[in-house]
């Protein structure tokens, strides 16, 4: 797992998959009961509710996952003030060039869904756009709160990295040991540990009165942004120590069932407004997302490990994907809101039509300029950079 040229072709299998996860996620948002998005179509519906927190259950949490596990693997390969930088790179260029470019057009939607204007009408709601781009809120980074929050643990996971691999060393070794001893215990025990976490999080914001602990405008939230620091570490963990990933790659089917439950668990408590349901959530979230992330792992490595072109291809798009998707959801969804296409057909229609744009954008035209995939991918302009392009930001 850990040679120079080892290719984890699983892993992208699996990246795919939680990439392709947003576009149904966002679009079911736009005609979910009580979800909050851009826009809402007048009909709200319970099932796409639920649906939409069924799949935010796990995504997130295992994207984090994945992103601890690889930079655990690519920081080994040159020092830590070089990895860094190039971090900063993938991710703050593709931020900048995102913020400029695509939440303009996304802030005229929300405006003009806002104010009702017709799409023929489309100027009368520039002021409104120029309104909050004149003061800095959270709407200037919509889907993108996702790189800050990355940037942000990679700049604590780099800084700490020398220490940390030292005072670390010892009792993650004897993790190690337990997890071959005890398989089960560590189950529980790992569960338990993230699960008090989350409670601790949770009791911050009450203490808060129930208000998110913000920066910068609440474009840094600070609870969210330790909640998945907590999955970055797992995976950065699972990279160190290969018998603590054989144990995590290796589930039973009581995992599988206990996973599949949580899902469904936080697909019926997203939608609820009772205050026990939403306090239930964000703990019910984190199960779902080790026990997921498990059987994906155990999936991923099992039977998707073998070289297969057209994953390498989709899976490669994943960072366009990621930064494309949203704008592509909302535009598609106002025109299908305002020309009352039916729910269903329109979420069905969003989620296939985005997905095809979205990565045929990569492959005809991302890929094939240079100056393109560093603008969108933080991919190195040289030639000589590219030699751990397998392993950088496609773990975002």
């Amino acid at each position: 797992m850990t040679g120079e040229t080892t290719r984890l072709h699983g892993l992208d299998a699996m990246r795919l998959f939680l990439m392709v996860f947003g576009i149904p996620y966002h679009a079911a948002l736009i005609y979910g009961l009580h979800t909050s998005w851009l826009f809402h179509a007048p009909e709200s519906s319970w099932g796409f509710a639920a649906l939409a927190g069924a799949l935010h259950s796990f995504r997130m949490g295992a994207f984090f996952l994945l992103s601890g596990f690889f930079s655990a693997l690519t920081i080994g390969r040159r020092d830590v003030q070089s990895w860094m930088s190039r971090r900063a790179v993938q991710l703050l260029v593709p931020l900048a060039v995102s913020m400029a470019i695509l939440t303009p057009p996304q802030l005229l939607l929300f405006v003009m869904a806002r104010d009702n204007l017709p799409i023929s009408a489309w100027q009368m709601a520039l002021p409104g756009v120029v309104a909050i781009l004149a003061h800095p809120n959270k709407l200037w980074v919509l889907h993108l709160w996702f790189l800050i929050d990355l940037f942000l643990v990679c700049c604590v996971f780099a800084g700490s990295y020398r220490v940390g691999a030292r005072a670390f060393r010892a009792p993650l070794d004897r993790l190690e040991r337990f997890a071959i001893k005890a398989p089960r215990l560590l189950g529980v025990g790992l569960l338990a540990v993230l699960v008090g976490g989350t409670l601790v999080l949770q009791a911050m914001q009450a203490a808060n009165h129930h208000r998110e602990l913000n920066l910068f405008h609440d474009m840094i939230q600070i609870q969210s942004t330790l909640y998945y620091m907590m999955f970055f570490a797992l995976g950065s963990v699972l990279y160190m120590r290969p018998a603590i990933l054989r144990w995590f790659a290796a589930p039973g089917f009581l995992t599988g069932i206990m996973g599949l439950l949580a899902v469904l668990g936080c697909g019926v408590c997203a939608p609820s407004e009772s205050h026990a349901a939403q306090v239930l959530l964000p703990a019910l979230a984190t199960v779902a997302t080790i026990l997921v992330s498990r059987w994906m792992f155990r999936l991923a490595l099992e039977h998707f490990n073998e070289p297969n072109n057209w994953v390498g291809q989709v899976s490669g798009a994943s960072y366009t994907v990621y930064l494309l998707h949203h704008p592509v959801v909302a535009m598609l969804g106002f025109i299908c809101v305002r020309e009352a296409v039916t729910p269903i057909l329109s979420w069905l229609s969003i989620v296939a039509a985005t997905t095809i744009v979205t990565v045929t954008f990569h492959v005809t035209i991302v890929n094939r300029s240079r100056v393109l995939a560093f603008l969108v991918n933080g991919r190195a302009l040289r030639q000589g950079a590219h030699t751990l392009r397998s392993h950088t930001m496609r773990d975002a």
